[in-house]
């Protein structure tokens, strides 16, 4: 683990109780020795941070002429000191994110003959992500840029980072308050984002030979269609050499700047008290970053930076006493008391978790068969989608429009795959509105009614979904696309044409 130094560089309904809310920061501040209360560092990062990147340090990065800055989206590392941008590229109008750290707030939040250690700290993580191809870490779109002032980093699109989402203590007191509504997490949406980072682990202890040495919510980062991504590899170690699972580490220490360490609240008792740390310590973190999901993004330790605090909450540490505890499905539970077990060899191994009853789900199953679609036969899909249309009952509206409706576009315009990709297509508009018809769906089917050379098998699944394609359809369009189709099935001689409008999917 880098250490900072002076000499060295299910069912779709919401969880009342996951939402972001306005507060005040965690704890009260500190009292300093002349009686004169000492900002806490979130309060001086909100100083700091809440400000848009002026023209002076974003005109030097060699980006900048490519680049058209968007919104304030979030934090994301350690003591949320990087500030998320939306953004896009100027050539091609892709989405980005844009993720700046300014090295004043090193400065103004330790000794500045520090920064330069913080600064080379999370170098490190950046290009410890691009040098890692793999779909569940996020995805830089150009090399780290440098400053004398800032680091810059260019990647795909995000909404913010995990600790954004779920309203972390300690981060939201500098969020802005017009992006602090209600912002619940479907069930599917956490057993979806939590395959995805156990999956992510999988990757990194078994094929990286790594740890992830600080996972929690400000490590983890979500595209744009709510896909969770593993980041934060600042403090990633790679095992020692024949000794698979056998890695530095350091205790947290107040002597050391705390924008330069993980995050207390998250680790593991061997690491932090035993100095001795394996791949199933992120196992620990990863269940506390589970907690943190339905406590309002708090950790069961609230250490405040006190290193015998973590003990003395250690200590007295039970998970069937936290009322939020009752928020997660019986089989979550079963699983996060194995992750949070004290003793490291009693917590499964990340492949192990993936296996727990809990990821037995059909649409989780479906949606994880989704992201493969593009990889997938003609064959394959054509078994698969009839199979996704009787799943969509238990997947939830928001994910039809933000994971199947996008998954499916691509192919939706391809001649051979358009017949396949109607069935779940069809059940979506049968069980949507008309507002939803016109400004979603339409757009992904309106290509197919307007072929002129449909393919048979086109034609029937168009017919036997006629009438819910007609249900939100405007008067013009349905006479200028939908009964040009029943009246060249009235003219054809095919059986399974005639016969298809009364056999509806």
């Amino acid at each position: 683990m880098l250490r900072p130094s002076s000499s060295s560089s299910n069912n779709g309904t919401p969880s009342s109780s996951r939402k972001c809310s306005v507060t005040s920061g965690g704890g009260g501040p500190t009292v300093g020795d002349n009686g004169a209360a000492v900002p806490t560092t979130a309060q001086l990062l909100s100083k700091t941070l809440q400000q848009t990147p002026s023209p002076q340090i974003t005109a030097h990065f060699p980006s900048n002429s490519m680049l058209e800055f968007g919104d304030h989206l979030g934090y994301y590392g350690p003591e949320g000191a990087w500030k998320i941008h939306e953004g896009h590229r100027r050539s091609t109008n892709e989405a980005v994110s844009i993720f700046i750290f300014e090295k004043r707030t090193a400065e103004k939040l330790h000794k500045p003959k520090r920064k330069g250690t913080i600064t080379e700290l999370y170098k490190k993580g950046f290009r410890q992500l691009e040098r890692i191809q793999h779909a569940r870490f996020f995805k830089t779109l150009c090399p780290l840029e440098e400053t004398p002032d800032a680091l810059l980093v260019v990647g795909e699109a995000v909404i913010g980072s995990l600790s954004d989402i779920i309203g972390n203590e300690r981060i939201s007191s500098y969020r802005s308050p017009e992006r602090m509504t209600e912002c619940p997490l479907l069930d599917l949406e956490i057993k979806c984002g939590l395959w995805q980072i156990t999956e992510g682990l999988i990757h990194l202890h078994t094929s990286e030979h790594c740890m992830h040495g600080n996972l929690c919510p400000e490590s983890i980062l979500v595209s744009i269609n709510g896909t969770w991504k593993l980041a934060g590899l600042e403090f990633a170690e790679k095992s020692h050499g024949s000794h698979v699972d056998a890695f530095d580490s350091i205790r947290w220490s107040s002597k050391f700047p705390k924008l330069g360490q993980p995050n207390l609240n998250f680790i593991a008792p061997e690491v932090q008290l035993q100095a001795t740390c394996s791949t199933t310590s992120d196992l620990f973190s990863l269940g506390m970053t589970i907690c943190a999901i339905y406590n309002q993004g708090k950790s069961l330790l609230q250490c405040d930076h006190n290193p015998a605090l973590y003990e003395t909450q250690l200590n007295e540490l039970v998970l069937h006493n936290q009322e939020f505890v009752m928020q997660m499905p019986v089989s979550l539970q079963e699983a996060v008391e194995q992750l949070l077990q004290r003793d490291p060899h009693d917590r499964p191994t990340a492949q192990m978790f993936s296996m727990m009853k809990y990821f037995t789900d059909p649409a989780l199953t479906c949606l994880r068969r989704l992201e493969l679609l593009d990889q997938m036969f003609p064959s394959q899909k054509a078994e698969f989608c009839p199979i996704l249309r009787d799943t969509m009952h238990a997947i939830p509206r928001k994910l039809w429009q933000s994971r199947v409706l996008p998954a499916l576009k691509k192919d939706l315009a391809n001649r051979d795959f358009a017949p396949f990709g109607i069935y779940p297509l069809s059940y979506m508009i049968e069980h949507s509105d008309k507002l939803d018809y016109a400004e979603i769906y339409r757009p992904a089917v309106e290509h197919i009614f307007q072929e002129a050379d449909k393919s048979l098998q086109t034609q029937v699944i168009l017919l036997r979904n006629l009438s819910t394609f007609a249900k939100f359809a405007p008067p013009d369009e349905i006479q200028q696309l939908l009964v040009p189709i029943l009246e060249n099935a009235l003219q054809s001689h095919n059986p399974e044409i005639l016969v298809s409008p009364q056999r509806k999917e």
